[in-house]
């Protein structure tokens, strides 16, 4: 018996599967770029920023560093010295050979005559310039200003700093992309599914990379895997420059006078142009503090990022939001939020083992199943030398 209906026909009682909906073929993903420094550690140094990728021969890399020479040092003697005192304790004296300038801070200078790395001691001319003798106080700096020899003197004590050796490792990141052949056939609004799969996974991946690079710690154990095999893991940006101590903990609100110090800071060491990604109430500040040090850039000027760029005296700070920089949405709500990562390009790199950077691998898994196991596999991992020519900034939750 058909069913019968009387009066106006109209959209919702006539058979709902006669309708042809209005379907958009494409599917929006609400987060899709959130990787800013995969994309400028891929730059291959392009575009003004020396970042580029490099390929390893081995998951274990090294890279060789060395300090700048010491300069200071501080009486340590909680009494002080009077004028006639010629044997100082200071809390080191390692960096400071028989022969060195010093200068006693707001006073005289001194000439030292011999050394105890053991005692941290040294045995110095007093008043070795036109400024007399005085008292030399418990804390006091004293700072090597340089060396001086006598006529026809042999050569001067030699001091030299050991190479350091700073290892990280590469980390294979898999993503798994699984599908029925019958999905794989099937004809759907939005076009291929196959493809969609792969673009989700992909950018999965990326976002995977981004917060290792940024959070990572290195390691590598063999105890994680039933079988033996090693698993590694690479150490990021955040771990190596806080293992520096190179942190400015805010803890509450950013001024500008406090942006101003962490500018003052990062630019101690390194290069005069860095790059600091920054969580969105860090971008917030800078616009709310809105003067001529901020300038905005051509968006495609630096490998397709929307960049700014904040001018100091003391250097270059290219501004790139990161949101991977966050606060978790459970729990307390605690996270990083409030972070900011300032970091020299000529001393961060993308690096992969040779022959196994980021590609999509097809029909991984030949068991006879219908369908088909595709991946993305990429054994990559983070290049940093020199960590102290970066720094932290942390605790920021407003901004005046």
């Amino acid at each position: 018996m058909p069913t019968y209906l009387s009066g106006a026909q109209h959209t919702e009682n006539i058979l709902q599967d006669e309708r042809k909906f209005d379907i958009d073929p494409e599917i929006y993903y609400l987060r899709e770029d959130l990787t800013p420094l995969v994309v400028l550690t891929w730059g291959k140094g392009k575009d003004g920023l020396p970042i580029k990728k490099e390929s390893v021969s081995d998951p274990e890399f090294k890279v060789f560093e060395k300090e700048p020479h010491g300069a200071w040092t501080a009486i340590n003697y909680s009494t002080g010295y009077t004028a006639g005192a010629t044997t100082l304790l200071c809390d080191t004296v390692s960096h400071i050979p028989i022969g060195a300038v010093l200068k006693a801070v707001g006073g005289e200078q001194l000439y030292v005559t011999a050394r105890d790395t053991g005692a941290n001691t040294i045995t110095v001319k007093r008043g070795a310039g036109t400024t007399s003798a005085g008292t030399l106080g418990d804390n006091l700096p004293l700072y090597y200003i340089g060396n001086a020899n006598a006529e026809r003197a042999t050569p001067p004590m030699t001091l030299k700093v050991q190479t350091r050796a700073r290892t990280n490792y590469t980390q294979i990141f898999r993503e798994t992309i699984d599908y029925s052949r019958t999905l794989q056939k099937t004809r759907l609004h939005t076009g291929n599914k196959v493809e969609d799969l792969r673009k989700e996974a992909w950018i999965h991946w990326r976002e995977q990379v981004e917060r290792m690079f940024i959070w990572g710690e290195p390691k590598e154990d063999v105890t994680y895997d039933a079988d033996g095999y090693p698993t590694r893991f690479t150490g990021g940006l955040y771990y190596w420059i806080n293992s520096t101590g190179n942190v400015t903990n805010i803890s509450t609100t950013l001024t500008k006078a406090l942006w101003m110090t962490f500018a003052r800071n990062l630019f101690t060491y390194g290069s005069r142009r860095k790059v600091v990604l920054c969580a969105p109430i860090i971008i917030d500040a800078l616009s709310y503090w809105k003067d001529n040090n901020l300038q905005f850039r051509p968006s495609d000027e630096v490998y397709g990022l929307r960049v700014a760029e904040w001018e100091s005296g003391h250097g270059t700070m290219l501004i790139v939001r990161d949101q991977m920089l966050e606060n978790s949405p459970y729990g307390s709500g605690a996270g990083y939020g409030g972070v900011a990562i300032g970091f020299d390009p000529e001393m961060v790199n993308y690096k992969y083992l040779q022959g196994s950077d980021a590609s999509l691998l097809l029909d991984r898994v030949k068991t006879g199943i219908d369908g088909q196991v595709d991946e993305i596999l990429g054994e990559c991992g983070l290049g940093v030398t020199n960590p102290e020519t970066g720094w932290l900034l942390t605790g920021v939750s407003a901004y005046s």
